[in-house]
Formats: structure tokens, C-alpha cells, sequence
């Protein structure tokens, strides 16, 4: 993002714009007197901002803007056009400097506009990026939500098989018990059996004995 810029001849600030209460101006002031008639395209680099900056013939074009890689070759672009349009605004032999404050304040709006056109396109490239971000979370959201539904399920499915297991073990001991009574009263009849066989063989033995005698 673009955060100042100007347009200067020599050290002397012929117009210049910001909306933020900094020391840009202050700052840019110094490297255009250490940088004095420098054509090249240079930066300079201070806490987290980059000064951009690069003359053509008499004028300097500065601009000041975040200290990201992607933001040098922006902030060039800017000046570029920045430069065309002062070109473009001095075409018919206009002195800035002495054409008071009026020319200035034109100035000043041109590079506003131009600020606000290339802030704005930034600001669209954040909100795709943060658009892009969100629909990833969504769909981070979306496989965890996939996934605790499959878990869910499969609890459910664990409860349903214990559920169906635990039917099964109360079936199978009540048929236990249904056989054990079963069984407890087939030999209780089986006892009563034995004992009046044994009533009998001692009867038939008594008998006997008796007869012998």
C-alpha cells in the first residue's frame, strides 16, 4: 500500500500527499538532499516502510510504502505513472513552483487520485486473498465437521452392536436358567424313581428271606 508520495525539485517538495500523521515528509526531505540529481531508481529502507524513488530531468518522484518484496516493483509502477502524469499536467510550459498554490493543490488531487486508484487495487487483492483464506477455513470446517460426523456414527454403530450383544447374552441366560430348571426337576423326578426301586428291592428281599426261613 502506498502511504506518501511527492514530487520534488531538487530538495524543494513541489507537492506531495498522505493521510496518515507520520514523518514521511521529514524523512524523504533528507534522502532527496543526500540523493541530490540521482536518476537511478533507488529505495531505502527504514523501520517498515521502503522509500522508493528515482528522478527524471530536473524533478524527483518519491513515494513511500510497506517494506515487502511485493510491494518494490508496485511502488515503481506508481512512480512511472506518477511521473506521466506530471508530465502530462506540465505539458504547456507550467513552472510549478512559481505558479502558486493553485497548480500545487492540482498536484497534490493528481496524486492522491493515483494513490487512491492503486490502494484500492491492493485493498481488492486483500480482500480476494482474505476471501481465499476464509474459504479454506471453510473447508477446514467442513472436514472436521465430516470427520466428527463419521466418528459420531461410528459410536453409534459400537453402541448399537453392544446394545444388540448385550440383548443377545440376556436371551441367552435366560435360556440358561430355563434349562437349569429343567434339568433340576428331571433329576428330583429321577431321584423319586430310585428311591421306590429301592423300597421295592428291599421288599422283594424281605419277601424272600421269609420264605427261605
Amino acid at each position: 500500500m502506498i502511504k506518501y508520495a511527492l514530487i520534488s525539485r531538487g530538495s524543494l517538495i513541489l507537492a506531495d500527499y498522505t493521510d496518515q500523521e507520520t514523518d514521511f515528509a521529514v524523512i524523504s526531505k533528507k534522502i532527496l538532499i543526500q540523493q541530490n540529481k540521482n536518476q537511478q531508481k533507488q529505495l531505502f529502507v527504514r523501520d517498515d516502510f521502503i522509500f522508493c524513488f528515482f528522478g527524471h530531468q530536473e524533478q524527483t518522484f518519491l513515494c513511500v510504502c510497506d517494506s515487502q518484496d511485493k510491494f518494490k516493483q508496485i511502488a515503481f509502477q506508481f512512480l512511472d505513472q506518477l511521473k506521466d502524469a506530471y508530465i502530462q499536467e506540465t505539458s504547456y510550459g507550467k513552472d510549478v513552483e512559481n505558479s502558486g498554490k493553485s497548480q500545487q493543490a492540482i498536484l497534490c488531487l493528481m496524486i492522491k487520485n493515483l494513490m487512491d486508484e492503486y490502494n484500492k487495487g491492493e485493498t481488492v487483492v486483500k480482500q480476494l486473498q482474505n476471501l481465499a483464506m476464509l474459504e479454506k477455513d471453510l473447508e477446514q470446517v467442513n472436514e472436521i465437521a465430516k470427520q466428527s460426523i463419521d466418528k459420531l456414527m461410528d459410536r453409534e454403530l459400537k453402541i448399537s452392536n453392544i446394545e444388540g450383544k448385550s440383548k443377545y447374552l440376556s436371551i441367552s441366560s435366560n435360556e440358561l436358567k430355563y434349562n437349569s430348571k429343567r434339568l433340576k426337576k428331571k433329576m428330583e423326578g429321577s431321584n423319586g424313581i430310585n428311591y421306590y426301586i429301592l423300597i421295592l428291592i428291599i421288599l422283594v428281599f424281605f419277601a424272600i428271606y421269609k420264605y427261605i426261613l
